[in-house]
């Protein structure tokens, strides 16, 4: 639900949303043989993944009402690193469950002390790869 503030945070670190969907097939696979990290929440362009190349950092973004492990699991197979932060969603269940039906479909947010710690942990990894 705050994306942009999100990626305010993020585009002085050089990162750039990107809608999957606009891309080729074959501009989504030359895209993430490339990336060294990939933000991004829980869903099918995640998949995505199984085309990076081994060390490439993955940090998934979900609803604590749909922790699935699939791309923790397509990131172990294929040598990433994988990181998996919580958003928030409505506190209230009865609203949630008029809302959203599906956990999968249930808006999220991240607080401004989260954004702050995915943005640092983000320069930590950026440094990192500064100095191989």
């Amino acid at each position: 639900m705050n994306e942009p503030e999100l990626l305010q945070q993020l585009h002085p670190l050089g990162f750039v949303a990107i809608a999957l969907e606009a891309l080729t097939i074959q501009q989504q696979v030359a895209l993430f043989a490339h990336a060294k990290i990939v933000v991004a929440p829980h869903g099918a362009g995640l998949t995505n993944t199984v085309f990076c190349q081994p060390g490439t950092q993955v940090v998934e973004i979900a609803s604590p009402h749909y922790v699935q492990s699939d791309y923790w699991v397509v990131s172990h197979q294929a040598g990433l690193t994988h990181y998996l932060v919580m958003g928030q969603t409505v506190d209230c269940d009865r609203f949630r469950q008029i809302m959203y039906q599906n956990p999968l479909t249930e808006d999220m947010w991240l607080s401004a002390a989260m954004i702050e710690s995915v943005v640092a942990l983000l320069r930590d990894m950026i440094q990192g790869e500064n100095h191989e």
